[in-house]
């Protein structure tokens, strides 16, 4: 290995040590209600990215879809604040590797959806700045955008996708953002 290979790899792994550092005050700062709202987010946010790369997202969001019918909403109260979950959705997604705007979606509306909150999922289609289109997934609890919010002006959103009640597939639905 050359000298600067060697001392490129060894930033890469200080970097990497320092932001682990980081990671753990953080969790030691939280309170255990925190922490234990992550510990359950992660799964969720690492399955829902699993899914989307091995499946057709058409395919993981009837899954999902199929559960919250089959299921129903939990008794009782939300157990948690909207804004805490979407809090834990976004800060795990930020560890995840390509945890895109449909991953995040999908794995809100399932982590809004264990804690008692109805919720819908959004899918828009725009065109980016070289004209190219681009599909953007985002979440709403009471018509509120909660999460995905960024720039919705730009796109043309798609009718409400929900299950049919036949196949128990959802309507069309792009690729991944």
């Amino acid at each position: 290995m050359s000298s600067a290979s060697f001392a490129l790899l060894r930033a890469m792994i200080s970097t990497r040590l320092r932001r682990s550092g980081r990671l753990s005050r953080k969790l030691l700062q939280m309170s255990s209600a925190e922490r234990a709202l992550l510990l359950k987010t992660t799964p969720l946010v690492i399955g829902v990215r699993l899914g989307l790369w091995l499946l057709p997202s058409r395919l993981v969001m009837s899954r999902i879809q199929r559960l919250q019918v089959r299921y129903g909403r939990p008794p009782g109260p939300p157990s948690r604040p909207v804004g805490r979950i979407v809090w834990a959705v976004r800060a795990v997604s930020r560890h995840v590797p390509h945890a895109t705007c449909l991953t995040q979606a999908l794995a809100a509306q399932m982590a809004l959806w264990r804690h008692g909150h109805a919720s819908t999922l959004r899918i828009g289609v725009g065109r980016d700045k070289h004209q190219r289109i681009v599909a953007h997934a985002w979440v709403e609890v009471g018509g509120e955008v909660v999460i995905g919010g960024d720039e919705l002006h730009q796109y043309t959103q798609f009718p409400e996708l929900t299950p049919a009640a036949s196949s128990g597939t959802c309507g069309l639905v792009p690729p991944g953002c």
